[in-house]
């Protein structure tokens, strides 16, 4: 009886500790994931390609993770405290899919002395009754620019020799007695773009040096980033430069700038 009783005891304790092995990755996995908040968040690009300057707006590619097990409405949020210490909070609210990396574009103006600024990417359950923080992103030490510097962003893996206007001398922001320094984000695609104008205003030139392929391909671009491209040409924050409508059909050429530049009469 009392061996009985022993093996009983033996095999409970060993139900008890098998339960627990297999329970505990799951259990650190859950914690991990609570401590990260419910929604991941990430930054693809602070700026066009990486292009950022202080006193202008710029555009973060922000990409979110839900693990939530049903579709919300979210609010991105992104809070810039300036070098007088006043907070701005800079919104965009999203619908998650759970499960699937989603990308959207937030927008902000950049204070001045901005590289000197730490940035927090925050995430909050949309709801009338108030907002729960659901995640939570610091962003680092972003590459901003001096306000002295031209950004020229290409559309294509081609510099085009634009890098050579980059180079500087003693770390000085200009050429002595020549032009401004121009930083290039070389290799840009249709899905690196912004949908709204405010992410452009930064840029001083867009340079379309390829359309050979549907990832470059100005035909490829939505409604909203096409009407972004067309609003910063207007108001006078970015010119384009298109190179490649002389390679391709002039009428469908004409068609896809229509889209994007808009007609100017003298």
């Amino acid at each position: 009886m009392q061996q009985k009783s022993r093996i009983v005891v033996t095999l409970f304790v060993w139900c008890v500790v098998c339960i627990l092995l297999f329970t505990a990755p799951f259990a650190l996995a859950q914690d991990d994931v609570n401590a990260q908040g419910e929604v991941q968040l990430s930054v693809a690009s602070f700026g066009i390609g990486g292009l950022a300057r202080d006193g202008d707006w710029t555009g973060i590619q922000v990409q979110v993770l839900d693990t939530g097990s049903a579709a919300r409405d979210l609010i991105l949020r992104l809070a810039i405290r300036d070098e007088d210490g006043d907070e701005t909070q800079y919104d965009r609210v999203i619908a998650t899919n759970p499960g699937a990396l989603q990308s959207y574009w937030l927008y902000s103006w950049i204070p001045f002395q901005g590289s000197q600024l730490d940035f927090t990417l925050k995430a909050y359950i949309a709801v009338d009754t108030g907002n729960a923080q659901v995640g939570e992103f610091q962003i680092y030490n972003p590459q901003i620019q001096a306000p002295s510097i031209a950004l020229a962003g290409v559309i294509g893996p081609n510099q085009l020799g634009l890098n050579q206007y980059g180079i500087s001398k003693n770390g000085m922001d200009s050429m002595p007695f020549g032009h401004e320094l121009i930083r290039t984000s070389p290799g840009l695609k249709i899905e690196n773009l912004p949908d709204r104008w405010q992410g452009l205003m930064s840029l001083d030139n867009l340079v379309w040096a390829s359309a050979e392929s549907a990832s470059t391909s100005p035909a490829r671009l939505s409604p909203e980033k096409a009407r972004a491209i067309w609003r910063s040409v207007v108001c006078g924050d970015t010119s384009i430069a298109d190179l490649v409508a002389e390679h391709q059909d002039s009428r469908s050429a004409r068609r896809c700038e229509s889209r994007v530049i808009p007609i100017v009469a003298h």
